[in-house]
């Protein structure tokens, strides 16, 4: 059983998905998608590792999802096993590599994430789309800087006057 049968199986038994097989020239293709407003929530491929930047030319199982938040997208991208969208980049969509490397826990939390985000429109309310910077007062400038970039693998940048900025994708702390 490989963890494409398990998401396969996971989608099944939770949202009663029956993969579709739209394309003759990509039989490995499946696309997951809404039976009431037909929009795709997710979609497995078999693509060659070298196309997500990994050593090697075999092919690899990845699902595309797409988030809520493009904060959380960029966080995940810069993780083992996740990368921005394959073939669906617009948006918050993500690849999440199906090797291993990310638990069935996580991945079935992500698909929860995308059937919800996909489903039919709500009414309309206000949303934020994305926080441009925020600014924090640290006791230690250098203890927060050594676990904003090694722990959660954001970019430090010293400005004019030595004011420090940590960033994460379109977002910034100061």
């Amino acid at each position: 059983m490989t963890l494409r049968d398990d998401v396969l199986r996971y989608v099944h038994d939770t949202y009663k998905t029956k993969p579709e097989f739209l394309w003759r020239r990509f039989p490995h293709y499946a696309v997951l998608r809404h039976a009431d407003n037909r929009k795709w929530y997710g979609l497995i491929m078999d693509v060659p590792r070298e196309k997500l930047g990994l050593q090697g030319k075999e092919r690899v199982d990845i699902l595309n999802v797409k988030l809520s938040d493009p904060t959380y997208a960029d966080v995940l991208i810069r993780q083992e096993g996740y990368f921005k969208g394959y073939h669906i980049s617009r948006g918050n969509w993500i690849s999440v590599l199906l090797d291993g490397t990310i638990a069935m826990k996580e991945m079935q939390s992500l698909i929860d994430e995308s059937f919800i985000v996909t489903s039919k429109r709500r009414k309309k309310t206000w949303k934020l789309n994305r926080v441009d910077h925020i600014a924090i007062t640290v006791r230690n400038i250098d203890t927060s800087v050594d676990f904003y970039t090694r722990i959660l693998g954001m970019e430090h940048e010293v400005g004019a006057g030595g004011r420090h900025a940590l960033r994460f994708g379109q977002q910034k702390i100061n």
